[in-house]
């Protein structure tokens, strides 16, 4: 539930960016970090999204017997997943902007947002992880 509310304040957070960074909106902070808001987080929430998702699809796949028998196995512990998706979401952010921009040659300054994303997913991910972990707190 907690990572499924995170997911949409990272979304809402994306969208607040773009609406503010179209209208031309000036914020009260230093212009270097409106800069660095508006022009370089965006693949933060790609970061996340991407870990959330393969996260999530990583699960649905074990729960449904969709991978092979020793596959699941390899796959059981919920922090395995989580590092892994993280992984490769950081993975793919940093493939499409090295090479997915054609011509125009690569993004290099949107990979550092990108890896903070998928390492959000994976902190928050992990978190939750160890909170089911530790059970209830001790009666007084």
């Amino acid at each position: 539930m907690v990572e499924a509310a995170v997911f949409f304040l990272v979304l809402w957070q994306e969208d607040l960016r773009l609406r503010l960074r179209t209208a031309g909106v000036r914020l009260p902070v230093v212009r270097a970090l409106q800069d660095a808001w508006y022009l370089r987080f965006g693949d933060f929430a790609n970061g996340f999204v991407n870990a959330f998702l393969l996260d999530g699809l990583v699960d649905v796949a074990i729960a449904k017997g969709w991978l092979r028998p020793g596959a699941s196995s390899r796959f059981r512990s919920p922090r395995v997943r989580a590092s892994l998706a993280a992984l490769l979401s950081g993975l793919s952010i940093v493939l499409y902007e090295v090479f997915g921009h054609g011509p125009a040659g690569p993004d290099w300054p949107d990979i550092p947002a990108g890896l903070l994303g998928a390492l959000f997913h994976l902190g928050v991910r992990l978190t939750r992880i160890a909170a089911r972990h530790a059970g209830p707190p001790p009666a007084a």
